[in-house]
């Protein structure tokens, strides 16, 4: 498949399209020529076309975003601790390189893309789409609100005003900060046990209950502490989306 980049300009934060996906620039090289793009995240075609109504979007562009409903293929824990065991040992924070090699993983095994969360979404949007790595969301995050961790802690009033800042497109506002928000999902694997990371708004105890964007593994994920008692979280609603080059 031949991609097409149609760019209105080329700052942070500005609209780009690649192939008719519709995304935006989240980082730019010293050139300030070349970068990632992100696609907007993965919808059903309902909230696709609820989207393209309300920007007065095309709606076969918005319905890229949109793959048809598949049947979901039922994986014993067994075996999928397994497959993650694997790729454990392959997968590293770039998700360009991660998307080929969990390609290749699954035609060697003869696997379905689509028990990987994600892949067949970035397969779907045609060539050159691959899930962000860890390294691809760590840019996304000091795109976002300058950094990863501690050192900068968000408010959640503060998470959801920083869209303003980072872009002036009203409908990349909407887009980023339900990214931040809900958080991404990444094609990086550290502990098998837990599977897939996430970019998560994540809660830092304390007086104030600062938040900030971490990349995480699902334990620490749905698990926080609050004074001396460890509380189940349950972090609904991550999102999956996907990166080109351009």
């Amino acid at each position: 498949m031949m991609c097409t980049v149609l760019v209105h300009a080329q700052q942070l934060g500005d609209y780009m399209e690649i192939g008719g996906v519709p995304g935006f620039i989240f980082y730019l090289d010293e050139s300030g020529e070349h970068g990632l793009v992100m696609s907007f995240y993965k919808m059903d075609e309902k909230d696709a076309k609820k989207l393209a109504k309300k920007n007065n979007l095309a709606e076969e562009k918005v319905l890229r975003l949109a793959p048809p409903e598949k049947e979901k293929i039922k994986v014993k824990s067994k075996e999928m601790d397994a497959y993650r065991e694997d790729l454990a040992n392959i997968l590293t924070d770039d998700g360009k390189y991660n998307r080929t090699a969990i390609a290749d993983y699954c035609n060697k095994n003869n696997l379905d893309l689509s028990i990987f969360k994600g892949q067949d979404f970035a397969a779907f949007l045609g060539d050159g789409w691959f899930i962000p790595g860890d390294n691809e969301l760590e840019k996304f995050a000091r795109f976002y609100v300058g950094g990863l961790g501690e050192s900068h802690p968000f408010s959640a009033k503060e998470v959801l005003s920083r869209s303003k800042e980072v872009t002036p497109d009203p409908l990349v506002q909407d887009i980023v900060m339900r990214m931040a928000f809900n958080g991404i999902r990444s094609s990086s694997l550290k502990d098998p046990k837990w599977g897939f990371r996430a970019l998560i708004r994540y809660i830092q105890p304390g007086l104030k209950m600062k938040e900030h964007l971490e990349i995480v593994d699902k334990i620490k994920m749905t698990k926080f502490t609050y004074g001396s008692v460890e509380t189940a979280k349950l972090i609904n609603g991550i999102k999956t989306c996907a990166v080109h080059e351009f």
